[in-house]
């Protein structure tokens, strides 16, 4: 079965408008065609073109920033949309669904970070669940000690106890603390 997952970063849009923004001062129409960074294949040149001759074509026409464009046409050869006089920035509705993209892009890239690490919580809280379960058990097990009455202890014992009343339990208080 094909592989159907679409890499963003490969978009046509993406790869010219990414490139594009590196120029804030302008870019010519060979800048972005011939670029050996966006390497674009002969049928996505006929595209960007298409977007070039559309900027000139609105900014003759005074619609500049009216429609879905890419580029926007500064100044130059307004005949000629390939001319090297002519000077082009990118639209800012591309500029924002640009950055929209890569934050997008930032914020796909910290939820797989936090999914794994609330992965890694749940796998230690599982742990430590574990582990308070069965520390009570080592515990009795390896640390408690036996205790021994000899029978001297036993009879100061049961002598304390039947020594008792009600009037003397403070007394009491005090004779175990010492003990």
């Amino acid at each position: 079965m094909q592989n159907l997952s679409i890499n963003a970063d490969d978009s046509l849009y993406i790869r010219v408008i990414g490139f594009a923004l590196k120029y804030p001062q302008g870019f010519k129409y060979r800048d972005i065609i011939e670029s050996k960074e966006i390497n674009l294949k002969e049928w996505e040149k006929n595209i960007i073109d298409r977007h070039f001759l559309d900027a000139l074509i609105r900014y003759r026409g005074g619609q500049n920033t009216i429609g879905e464009t890419v580029f926007l046409f500064i100044h130059g050869n307004i005949i000629d949309h390939k001319s090297t006089d002519n000077d082009y920035l990118v639209n800012i509705d591309a500029e924002f669904k640009f950055l929209d993209y890569q934050e997008l892009k930032f914020a796909r890239a910290n939820a797989r970070e936090a999914k794994r690490l609330s992965l890694w919580a749940i796998v230690l809280s599982g742990v430590a669940i574990i582990m308070s379960a069965i520390v009570p058990f080592l515990v009795t097990k390896y640390i408690t000690q036996n205790i021994t009455v000899d029978n001297d202890q036993l009879q100061d014992i049961k002598y304390t106890i039947d020594s008792l009343t009600l009037q003397n339990i403070p007394n009491l208080c005090k004779v175990l603390m010492l003990k």
